[in-house]
C-alpha cells in the first residue's frame, strides 16, 4: 500500500494543499483542504520551516494573494450552505460547540441596516468614511454589496477573522492581488468596491477595482505571471516526476522555488517538503533527496477565536 492510499484510507479523505508566499519576506500561509468543506489556515516561517495552525472554516475558501510582507491574506470564500438568517449575522458559535455550516470570522456589524438607523437618528450627519464609495467621496448612503454568501476578505493570517469583507456578486466577482502591503486591487465592479469593515481601515489603505481596459493592472498581472521563477515546461516536468510512474501516482498540489534562497519546496500527498541545489538532479529524485518538513494528513476541526493581535490592521 502506498504512503498516498493509507493516509486516505485511515482519515477518510485525501488531504489538500494550497499555498501563497509573501514576495518581500520569508513568510507564507497554507491552506489545508480535508475534509471536502473543512479548510484550515497555517503560517509559515520559511526561515526556520516552523508552522503556526489557525482557524478552520467550513464551506469553500481560494487563496487569493499575501502581502508583500506576509502580514494580510486576501482570500475567496463561500458558504451558501448557510441559512439567510446566518449569513445576515456574520455570528460565529463561541459556546465551544462546533455548529455545521458557521461562519469561522468574527462578527461583523450589519453595516446597512446600521446606516439606515444612523441616519433616522442623524439626518445632517456626514455619511461615515467606511460607507462612501472609493474614491473617499459621499455618494449618498451607498452600503456595501447584499451578502448571499460569496465573499472576499482581508485578514491577520493564520486567522479567516476578517478585518473587511466585500459581499461578491456570486462567483462572476471576488478575489484580487496586493499591489502593496497598503493597496488592494479587487476583481470587483464599483459597486462592490464598498466593504463591510469589522475593524476600521485606516486612511494609508487603499482599494482599486480591476478593470481590463487599465493597462497598468493587466501588466501587473503579466509581470506577477512571468516573474515567476519556473517557467511552464519546467514545473510540468518536476510535477510529473514528482508524481511518479507507479499507480496510483502520488499527487502533487504545488511547487515553488524561493527566488531568494533558491530552495524549491514542494507539496505531495498532504505533507511539505524543501530541496536545495534541485536544479543539477532529474525530477525523478526530487522526492527522495528533498527533506520533509511538515505533514497535515490527519488533521481535524478545531473552534479557534481569533486573538486580540490578529484584528488590527497594523
Amino acid at each position: 500500500m502506498t504512503a498516498m492510499q493509507g493516509e486516505v484510507s485511515l482519515q477518510g479523505y485525501r488531504t489538500r494543499l494550497d499555498a501563497a508566499f509573501a514576495s518581500n519576506a520569508p513568510r507564507a500561509v497554507i491552506l489545508r483542504r480535508g475534509p471536502k468543506k473543512h479548510f484550515h489556515l497555517i503560517s509559515w516561517d520559511l526561515r526556520n520551516d516552523t508552522f503556526i495552525h489557525g482557524q478552520w472554516m467550513k464551506g469553500v475558501v481560494r487563496l487569493c494573494d499575501l502581502s508583500p510582507s506576509g502580514n494580510k491574506l486576501l482570500y475567496w470564500a463561500a458558504q451558501h450552505h448557510n441559512s439567510a438568517a446566518e449569513r445576515a449575522r456574520r455570528r460565529p458559535s463561541v459556546t465551544g460547540e462546533e455548529q455545521e455550516g458557521s461562519p469561522r470570522f468574527e462578527p461583523l456589524a450589519q453595516r446597512g441596516r446600521d446606516m439606515a438607523e444612523f441616519a433616522k437618528r442623524h439626518p445632517k450627519r456626514r455619511v461615515p468614511r467606511y460607507l462612501r464609495a472609493p474614491d473617499g467621496k459621499s455618494q449618498g448612503k451607498s452600503a456595501p454589496r447584499a451578502d448571499t454568501g460569496t465573499w472576499t476578505a482581508i485578514s491577520r493570517p493564520p486567522y479567516f477573522s476578517a478585518l473587511a469583507v466585500w459581499p461578491s456578486f456570486g462567483t462572476w466577482t471576488g478575489g484580487g492581488y496586493f499591489r502593496s502591503d497598503n493597496e488592494v486591487v479587487l476583481f470587483e465592479s464599483d459597486e462592490g468596491m464598498v466593504p463591510q469593515e469589522n475593524v476600521r481601515r485606516p486612511a494609508v489603505f487603499k482599494m482599486s477595482p480591476y478593470f481590463t481596459n487599465r493597462t497598468f493592472c493587466n501588466a501587473e498581472l503579466a509581470a506577477r505571471a512571468e516573474g515567476y521563477p519556473i517557467k511552464k515546461e519546467a514545473g510540468e516536468a518536476i510535477v510529473n516526476g514528482l508524481a511518479g510512474s507507479d499507480k496510483p501516482k502520488r499527487w502533487v498540489d504545488w511547487i515553488h522555488a524561493d527566488r531568494a534562497s533558491g530552495i524549491l519546496y514542494f507539496a505531495v500527498d498532504g505533507a511539505v517538503y524543501r530541496l536545495a541545489n534541485w536544479t543539477g538532479l532529474d525530477p525523478v529524485e526530487y522526492l527522495t533527496a528533498a527533506t520533509k518538513i511538515a505533514d497535515f494528513n490527519g488533521l481535524s476541526f478545531q473552534q479557534m477565536r481569533a486573538p486580540a493581535e490578529a484584528m488590527r490592521w497594523t
